[in-house]
């Protein structure tokens, strides 16, 4: 593939991104999922149709990338404790993505994504497609139901994939979430154990695999109380996504899980490039009380390029002065040292003194 063609191809996704804002959780998803669009855009050759909230795009074939890989059998999972007194279930690999399959003690429920990116096999010339749809969890009362259990245990209809449960307590207007990774209970099964206090919640479970990515939920009542997120901060600031250069699409920074929601917040951004040359910047509050996205969550953008990464090369040196309700914590980073690996350019923080945490009562 030559390069204008790449960049020519790498201009459609970003052209078809909605360019407005999500609230703070969508931010990072959707960032991660454009990112893999655009590098599957350029490894396997085959160009953006459309991306719109709520509507597939597809991707289109392009020029034959080779061969790709063996669609197989429908796949089966050999039998174990997780599955003992009923076979497992079955999927065949088409352009349509598996479902989870949550196994009860005495039937299979069926969840299929609501978002997600999917490749499906090749065809005769070796030629995959995919689609990616965005959308949103259904109402509460029209999600799958699984009542109380200890923990949850469901299948996957392809190899190699990893999961995480998000927790998202019903009945909260502004909740807090708590996301936990599963485990693996066997080849493509997978178990959930609670998180937060014991409680009904909505379950949103994110698996990321070769073909792609998937978001699926249901409600669940957990028997106990489980761990609860530590607080996590990340910036993003400068980049070398698009190439060998340095830019800045703008400063984000983000805050999950503190203790409450704080009801006055603000940063000061401080970028120090290799040769010492600094830049001071801040950012307004995206998130405010009144449309809170999840408790104790914060996210602070300003879209506005800036010319940070003109300063000079890389490692950059952050340090982040965050105010929450008068009191100060400084959090400190290094780019791209503490570059998160799913979520480029995100770069972790680490504060002093540390951040609250919540509590389980």
């Amino acid at each position: 593939m030559t390069d204008d063609l790449t960049r020519q191809l790498s201009d459609l996704v970003d052209d078809a991104v909605p360019a407005e804002t999500p609230p703070f959780g969508g931010v990072i998803e959707r960032r991660r999922r454009r990112r893999n669009t655009r590098l599957a855009v350029g490894a396997a050759a085959i160009a953006v149709a459309a991306v719109a909230i709520g509507v597939p795009a597809v991707l289109a074939n392009g020029p034959d990338p080779g061969p790709g890989p063996d669609p197989g059998p429908a796949t089966q999972s050999p039998t174990g404790t997780t599955t003992t007194g009923r076979p497992d279930p079955t999927y065949d690999w088409t352009d349509s993505p598996s479902p989870i399959v949550i196994r009860l003690p005495g039937r299979d429920v069926e969840v299929a994504p609501w978002t997600s990116c999917w490749t499906g096999p090749p065809d005769d010339k070796g030629i995959s497609s995919g689609i990616c749809a965005d959308g949103s969890p259904a109402k509460i009362s029209e999600l799958p139901d699984i009542g109380v259990a200890d923990g949850v245990d469901f299948w996957f209809g392809r190899p190699g994939w990893s999961f995480d449960a998000t927790f998202i307590p019903i009945g909260d207007d502004c909740p807090r979430q708590t996301t936990v990774p599963t485990s693996a209970g066997g080849e493509q099964w997978f178990h959930i154990d609670p998180a937060d206090a014991e409680g009904r919640y909505r379950v949103d479970v994110f698996g990321r695999g070769p073909e792609g990515d998937v978001v699926t939920s249901f409600v669940w009542t957990t028997a106990a109380d489980g761990p609860l997120d530590a607080p996590r901060a990340t910036i993003a600031l400068v980049t070398d996504a698009d190439g060998d250069d340095l830019m800045s699409y703008g400063l984000e920074v983000a805050v999950q899980d503190l203790a409450e929601q704080p009801k006055t917040a603000s940063i000061e951004v401080t970028a120090t490039a290799a040769n010492g040359r600094s830049m001071t910047l801040t950012a307004p509050r995206a998130n405010r009380q009144a449309d809170c996205f999840a408790r104790g969550s914060l996210f602070f953008q300003d879209n506005e390029p800036s010319a940070v990464a003109d300063l000079g090369p890389a490692p950059f040196s952050y340090e982040v002065v965050l105010t929450l309700d008068g009191t100060e914590y400084v959090g400190t980073a290094v780019w791209p040292r503490d570059e998160t690996q799913h979520e480029a350019p995100y770069t972790v923080l680490t504060f002093d003194p540390p951040l609250p945490g919540a509590e389980l009562d």
